[in-house]
């Protein structure tokens, strides 16, 4: 879900691009793993590699990868550094705002049960 929030596509956008239903997508939301043909799909849907499935956003690193590059020194090394906290901040952030709205969907469904309760009585 953050990754389809990332690339400012629709859901319908991302649905239509792995070639399954919209409402199928939404399931993928809550699924614990994804099967290969699946993160196949979505890597090339979304312009990601393949991999951030298996590491996420940033979040749980690799044990051979690391923030650094070169030998952490110089200008371009100082841009990247920057770049990756940046990206860390941003996936920070919309981690937040992805709890917020399924507390917000959690909120609505109770409130529309009550509804449906109140309306059947």
């Amino acid at each position: 879900m953050l990754l389809v929030k990332r690339s400012k596509k629709e859901g319908v956008e991302v649905a239509k691009a792995m070639n399954i239903n919209q409402s199928y997508l939404s399931k993928l939301y809550n699924q614990p793993g994804l099967t290969i043909k699946v993160r196949r799909a979505a890597a090339q849907a979304l312009g990601v590699n393949i991999e951030i499935f298996e590491h996420g956003l940033g979040y749980a690193m690799p044990p051979e990868s690391s923030d650094r590059v070169g030998d952490g020194t110089g200008l371009e090394y100082e841009t990247l550094a920057a770049e990756v906290e940046r990206l860390k901040a941003e996936n920070a952030k919309m981690a937040e705002e992805l709890l917020r709205e399924r507390g917000l969907s959690d909120d609505l469904r109770a409130a529309l049960r009550l509804v449906a309760g109140k309306a059947s009585e």
